[in-house]
């Protein structure tokens, strides 16, 4: 009888709890922001979203950025024009924002997405898009089409600070003369690599190509592929393409002093140091590039 008043009066205490708000697991929830996925297919698109790094436009305004990857897996061309009756980017509270961003389509890195009217079939296209607000930032993105919608996680893009110069910027006359050492010895890493004179190792996404004097390191970074080059442990090189239209889109960087000597940019421009300082592009990327290095070189 005892153990029966027990239990009795334990669950009436416990219900009191619950009615008024005094059970522990009530009493401290919390909403959490709803987290959607990067990749999805949607129809024939297979649309992938990735973390981007920053983007200074040469009239010195900053953006952050999204890699995109648009797969066509069927085996029609496929307008992108039709492919959505709606693209709405939304905050954390589901409104719709796009008219209060400042949007950028092309860089360095790929494809304007913006001159993209249909894919072939099988076709993958890969760029970014970059966006910069005063209020507040995109947290999804909302695809429709007629009933059918998916939505998609804006992925963070990092804040990279920029270099700060101490020293003179190197006249172009120096940096043509230390370019010729550069290709010296990059030529002979790659040499060294082709002869099978390294010793190689695979770490995730990163190769390792290493002697007793020089070093190379092939990084994969979302949708771009790295390759650092070092002589003594001081990087002196990289070039980078995405994995989509490579071709196209080289960018080459020299370094001396772990600063960014020159830049030639995928459309064959080349900026010196003396000018670089002076271009906020060219400081955001070698901000980028030697954000990416410190992964790298691990």
């Amino acid at each position: 009888m005892l153990q029966s008043l027990q239990r009795t009066l334990l669950l009436m205490l416990g219900m009191i709890l619950l009615l008024t708000g005094c059970a522990p697991q009530k009493e401290h929830a919390t909403t959490e922001t709803t987290s959607y996925p990067t990749e999805v297919a949607f129809n024939d698109l297979y649309i992938t979203l990735n973390e981007s790094l920053p983007y200074t436009a040469p009239n010195g305004e900053s953006y952050q950025g999204i890699a995109v990857t648009v797969q066509n897996t069927s085996n029609d061309s496929v307008s992108l024009k039709s492919a959505f009756s709606n693209v709405a980017i939304v905050d954390d509270n589901g409104q719709d924002i796009g008219k209060e961003l400042d949007w950028l389509t092309a860089d360095e890195h790929g494809t304007d997405l913006a001159k993209i009217k249909k894919l072939r079939p099988q076709q993958i296209i890969a760029g970014h898009i970059y966006f910069r607000s005063s209020t507040t930032a995109p947290h999804s993105i909302v695809l429709t089409k007629k009933k059918q919608s998916v939505q998609l996680q804006v992925p963070p893009s990092p804040s990279i600070a920029l270099v700060e110069h101490n020293a003179k910027p190197m006249l172009d006359d120096s940096v043509e003369a230390k370019v010729q050492v550069i290709r010296t010895w990059f030529n002979q890493i790659e040499a060294n690599a082709q002869a099978n004179q390294m010793n190689v190792t695979h770490q995730g996404d990163t190769t390792f190509y290493e002697s007793e004097v020089y070093r190379k390191v092939t990084y994969h970074y979302e949708e771009m592929t790295f390759h650092f080059y070092y002589m003594n442990n001081e990087l002196f090189f990289v070039y980078s393409y995405p994995n989509v239209n490579s071709v196209d889109s080289e960018n080459r960087y020299y370094f001396q002093n772990g600063e960014m000597i020159r830049w030639i940019r995928s459309n064959g421009e080349t900026i010196n140091q003396q000018a670089g300082l002076a271009n906020p592009s060219y400081l955001q990327e070698e901000a980028n590039i030697l954000y990416l290095e410190q992964f790298a070189a691990q």
